[in-house]
This record gives C-alpha cells, sequence and structure tokens, in this order.
C-alpha cells in the first residue's frame, strides 16, 4: 500500500490499531517508515462523512486524526485515558476496556442508526450529511455508556489476558457499530469467533483441547515476541511449554534476546528445527540469563516437537507455538489431535 496507494476520500469506513505498540526498536526499524506511510493513505482514503476507527492508545496512531477528514472514532485499554476522555466529554463517538467490560458510549451507538450511505449510488460522495447526528448527541440526556460484552465472554482474548486481542475487538466492534451492525449481532459473532490457522494463520491461532491451550503464533519479531509473551503469561497457566523454531532471519545478537524473553516461561521449550553451534550457544545464554530459566529440549523436527510436548503438556497448561509456516502448523497440530482421538 505504501508503495501502490489508494484513492483518497472514497471509502465509507478504515481503521488502525496500531503502529508498534509504542516499543522502540520497533519505532527503529526501515519496514517501521512503510508501515506508517500506508496508515497515512488509509487515513487519506476515507471520505469526509465516512470515519475512521483509531486507537487513542498509540501516539503514533493519533496522529492520523489530522490527516483525515473523516469523523475519528478512537478507542483505548483504559476510560481514563486523556484522548479517550476528551472524545468522551466532547460527546463524539469512542469505545472503550473497562474492568472486564467492552463498553461504548452513546455517541457511538447511535451513530450506527444516524449514519447513512446511499446504497443506491456508486458516486463516491453519496452520503447523508451528519448534522442531525450532532444535534441529537449534544441533546441525548439518557446514560453515556453502554456495555457491549465481558472479554470473558470473547475466547480470542483468551480471558482478557491477551491485550491486543482486547484492542482488536474494541476496533472490530467500533468499525460494526459505526457500520450499523446490531448489538446482538456484535456480541453473538465475539462469543463464538476464533481465528483458526485455516482462517488467519499465525494470527493467535487458539485450540482448546480439553482443559489446555494451544496457541500458534507468526511472531517474526522481538517487539511482538515480547507483547505475546506478557500476555501469555498474564492468563495465568500452570506451566507453559514453547515449540519454536531457530528464527533464521535475525541476527545472533537478536537470537539472544529471543531467548531471554522466552525463557520466562515456566515450562519447556522446544527447539523444533537444527540450530548451528553458535546460534543455539546464543539462545542458551539468553534462556540463562532468567532467575529459573526453564529446560531446553532440541527436536528432530517440527511433527515431533509437537507431539512430544502435547503429550507432555497437562490440563491447565498453555502451549505456545511459534510457527515459521503457520497454516503448516496447524494442520499438524490437528493431525496430532485427531489421531489421539481427541
Amino acid at each position: 500500500m505504501a508503495t501502490v496507494g489508494l484513492p483518497a476520500a472514497i471509502y465509507r469506513a478504515g481503521a488502525v490499531t496500531t503502529l508498534c505498540g509504542n516499543d522502540d526498536s520497533c519505532l527503529l526499524a526501515p519496514a517501521t517508515r512503510y508501515a506508517a506511510r500506508a496508515h497515512e493513505i488509509v487515513a487519506r482514503a476515507i471520505h469526509p462523512h465516512g470515519f475512521i476507527v483509531l486507537n487513542a492508545d498509540d501516539p503514533d496512531v493519533l496522529g492520523l486524526a489530522e490527516e483525515s477528514l473523516a469523523r475519528v472514532i478512537f478507542f483505548a485499554l483504559h476510560p481514563e485515558n486523556p484522548v479517550l476522555r476528551r472524545q468522551r466529554d466532547a460527546r463524539k463517538p469512542a469505545i472503550w476496556y473497562d474492568d472486564g467490560v467492552i463498553v461504548a458510549n452513546r455517541a457511538l451507538y447511535d451513530y450506527q442508526a444516524l449514519f447513512a450511505w446511499d446504497a443506491q449510488t456508486t458516486e463516491s460522495d453519496a452520503f447523508s450529511a451528519p448534522s442531525a447526528f450532532l444535534e441529537r448527541v449534544e441533546t441525548r440526556t439518557e446514560p453515556d455508556d453502554i456495555p457491549v460484552i465481558a472479554v470473558r465472554e470473547a475466547p480470542i482474548t483468551l480471558g482478557g489476558a491477551l491485550l491486543f486481542q482486547v484492542q482488536n475487538v474494541l476496533c472490530a466492534t467500533a468499525l460494526a457499530l459505526g457500520l450499523g451492525i446490531s448489538l446482538t449481532a456484535i456480541r453473538s459473532t465475539l462469543r463464538t469467533f476464533l481465528p483458526t490457522h485455516d482462517l488467519l494463520p499465525g494470527s493467535c491461532n487458539l485450540v482448546f483441547l480439553r482443559d489446555l491451550i494451544v496457541l500458534i503464533d507468526g511472531a517474526r519479531d522481538l517487539w511482538t515476541l515480547r507483547t505475546l509473551l506478557r500476555c501469555v503469561r498474564q492468563s495465568t497457566p500452570h506451566k507453559v511449554f514453547v515449540v519454536t523454531h531457530g528464527f533464521p532471519w535475525l541476527s545472533q545478537e537478536d537470537l539472544r534476546e529471543v531467548g531471554r524473553i522466552l525463557g520466562r516461561v515456566t515450562g519447556m521449550i522446544l527447539i523444533s528445527e537444527p540450530l548451528g553451534d553458535e546460534r543455539l550457544a546464543a539462545f542458551r545464554e539468553g534462556v540463562v540469563e532468567n532467575v529459573l530459566p526453564p529446560v531446553i529440549v532440541t527436536q528432530p523436527d517440527l511433527p515431533q516437537a509437537l507431539q512430544t510436548v502435547l503429550t507432555l503438556a497437562r490440563p491447565g497448561d498453555l502451549c505456545l507455538v511459534l510457527a515459521s509456516d503457520p497454516l503448516k502448523t496447524g494442520e499438524i497440530v490437528r493431525r496430532i489431535i485427531d489421531g489421539n482421538g481427541t
């Protein structure tokens, strides 16, 4: 998108969830400049009578509000986020996370009913003016806060432990409400949706096996790995078993940092592919920097590593699988589960 671009001021809705999650190493990466450029293109592509959903917790996303002529809907992980607070005080559309519950304000809820797009024409400027929306918001007296759903009811969030998935739920809910989708449909979808490996490979795919959780992710960068491990630990499993490849695209120093991050788990690390002596040594050096480092086990290949971890894990444990090929990994996991008659 940063290269090809998008036509300006034509789309009804858009959203940007995050750039780097405020991680310095990500912000310094060359690829981040292209991502930021793509975000600006998205912001400018929304029609002035459309809307764009932005993450109020990410300063690098907030600036997009100045790039777009569209109405802005902010979301945040805390109701007292300063940007979100100003949005709420101005009675403008907002949605947030509060004590385990996704909450939308009345302005966002009303937006679904009062915003209209003329579906009978293909002209890009065929929108209804939002003046009636503004008048009604200013005179409304009903309670401003509308609970949407408790995150414990949305399996994609792993009980709220996966905060980046909570952010995704906030963003998706804001988009859905803005597009006129009912709360009933939104709640029903959130209670049943899971990003399976065949639908969204590597996007934090969750498999619930009895009382055991298998999480498959395609994390490739240190900053995404830090976020993922932080959330996994917050899910408070009995033990965490990690199956990982060797991150061949990372430098030896970065691989050591991968080991340090993964070494915070309380179970076992299984390496699913051969590593050269120097890279294996760097990985181990990172792992043992932790106070209570887990056991490291090398495996000949991915199927053997997955079979081993699913045999060792017990109810209440979590198996984190870092997959270089998430689709293939998900298929192997499914075959192992089916072969065990589960």
